[in-house]
C-alpha cells in the first residue's frame, strides 16, 4: 500500500511516527533541540498552511495500491521555550485511492498522536503514541483493514529555514514502521509489512494569541 499525503499527514504516524507537534520536557543540555521565542515559552506549533512550501509525503507498504489523503494536519501546544521532545495530534480526512472520491477510505487515529525526539543536533527519531488499551492507528479501506500501531520509528533530520520574515524549521523524513493487515482482502498478502515514509514539510509557530513566533532547531 502506498499513501501520499500533503504536509505531516500520516507520515506523522509513522514518525509521524515523525515530526510533531507540543512540547514534553526540555533538555537543553541535549545537543539537539527546539527553541521558541513566545513569551513563557507558551507557543502552538504547526505544519505550515503554505502547500507550496509544505511538501507531500510519500508512505509506502509493499504489496498494495496508492493511497491519498487530501486533508492533513498536525498541532500542539508547547509550554517550554526550550524543548527535546515534541508531541502532536493529527488529523487525516479525505482519503482515497487514486482516481476514487475522497472519503472513501478513513484513517482512525483513536487518541493517538506523533512524537519526535531530538537525538543529536539536525536529527531524530520518531515514536507513534497511544493512550493505554489502543491497539494503534486504523485505516478502513473498502477491501482492506490496516492497523498501525504504537512504535518508535527511525528517522529525520530537520534543519532551520526563514518564512515571512520568521524562524521556522523544516523537516525531512526518511523513515520505517510496522503496519498489520487485519481484514479484507489484503490479508492474502501477509499480515505484518514493513512500510516506508520520505518527504518534508516546514514547521511553524504562534504564541497563544495567534501571532507568528520564531521557532528553530539547534
Amino acid at each position: 500500500m502506498s499513501l501520499k499525503v500533503r504536509g505531516l499527514g500520516l507520515a506523522v504516524l509513522a514518525i509521524t511516527a515523525t515530526g510533531a507537534i507540543a512540547a514534553v520536557n526540555a533538555f537543553a543540555t541535549q545537543s539537539g533541540h527546539f527553541v521558541s521565542d513566545a513569551a513563557n515559552g507558551h507557543t502552538i506549533v504547526e505544519q505550515s498552511t503554505n502547500q507550496a512550501l509544505s511538501h507531500d509525503f510519500r508512505v509506502s507498504v509493499d504489496g498494495g495500491t496508492p493511497i491519498e489523503c487530501d486533508q492533513a494536519s498536525v498541532q500542539g501546544t508547547a509550554t517550554s521555550a526550550t524543548m527535546q521532545a515534541v508531541e502532536g495530534t493529527m488529523s487525516l480526512s479525505q482519503c482515497h485511492t487514486e482516481g476514487a472520491a475522497p472519503g472513501t477510505i478513513t484513517v482512525h487515529m483513536n487518541g493517538c498522536k506523533g512524537q519526535g525526539t531530538s537525538n543529536s543536533s539536525g536529527s531524530g527519531t520518531g515514536h507513534l503514541l497511544c493512550p493505554a488499551g489502543v491497539s494503534g492507528v486504523a485505516v478502513t479501506h473498502p477491501n482492506c483493514t490496516i492497523r498501525i500501531p504504537p512504535q518508535t520509528s527511525g528517522g529525520f533530520t530537520y534543519t532551520s529555514a526563514t518564512l515571512n520574515g520568521k524562524h521556522t524549521i523544516t523537516v525531512d523524513v526518511n523513515s520505517t514502521y510496522t503496519v498489520h493487515y487485519e481484514g479484507g482482502i489484503c490479508i492474502f498478502l501477509g499480515t505484518t509489512h514493513t512500510g516506508s515514509v520520505t518527504g518534508s514539510t516546514i514547521v511553524e509557530a504562534t504564541n497563544t494569541e495567534g501571532v507568528p513566533v520564531n521557532v528553530t532547531a539547534t
